[in-house]
């Protein structure tokens, strides 16, 4: 009998022990579930926000500018970090012009007003929605899908001509600007990633991670558009 007992306390401690982990399980499924909801409605809300709409049209406008600068001599990423850590920390009009002209801009100055006007609307943008949950690969694409219905960019005749090859044949033009819109897409991403990189505050551990990876954030994107002119010159 008191091994009746034994095997009935332990059934139904075992019941107990089972309907724990199947409340457990459940509510995990729920959260999952409602932060998927969430997710999804941080990312609709993203998508229709007039200032994300805004800082991508910024950076069109921006990679518009960098595709178009020169290609006769291309600084090593390093050579190109230190100018622009230089130019940010000490102010150095050397620094300031060399990066300015690097990226395209006749004038410094309308790179540097740029460059600012995005990191503010960026960080309003993060402060908002919290960016740093999203993935990389989901801010790339929601980004990608926002530039791809901006403006179209064509291309003068000259300037087909001055990159060579079938540059006029409608599928190269298409890739061409499927790569100038992904590396458009990577370079938000990338600013995102460096938004959080300077979680320290302005302090200088801080500071230094930001404008490292800021720098290599446009750097990133000078290269990818050197990449995009060199697959359209060669395109059949």
């Amino acid at each position: 009998m008191k091994n009746l007992k034994l095997l009935g306390a332990s059934k139904l401690f075992f019941l107990s022990i089972v309907m724990i982990a199947i409340f457990i399980i459940a509510c995990n499924k729920s959260n999952i579930y409602q932060s998927q909801i969430d997710a999804s409605i941080n990312t609709i809300a993203l998508r229709d926000d007039s200032i994300f709409k805004s800082f991508v049209n910024d950076i069109t406008n921006y990679n518009e500018v960098v595709a178009n600068a020169p290609s006769d001599s291309i600084m090593n990423q390093k050579e190109f970090e230190n100018n622009f850590s230089n130019a940010v920390i000490n102010n150095d009009p050397g620094s300031k012009k060399l990066i300015a002209n690097t990226m395209g801009f006749l004038n410094e100055q309308d790179f540097w007003d740029m460059r600012n006007k995005m990191a503010n609307k960026l960080y309003l943008l993060s402060k908002k929605y919290d960016l740093k949950k999203m993935s990389s690969e989901e801010l790339t694409k929601i980004v990608t899908k926002q530039v791809s219905q901006s403006k179209i960019i064509f291309l003068s005749n000259k300037k087909i001509n001055g990159l060579g090859g079938d540059a006029a044949a409608p599928n190269c033009l298409e890739y061409f600007k499927d790569c100038r819109d992904q590396a458009s897409a990577q370079y938000a991403a990338e600013q995102v990633a460096c938004v959080y990189a300077g979680q320290l505050g302005w302090t200088l551990p801080g500071l230094a991670l930001f404008i490292a990876c800021e720098a290599a954030s446009n750097y990133h994107l000078y290269i990818c558009d050197r990449t995009c002119r060199t697959n359209l010159k060669y395109c059949k």
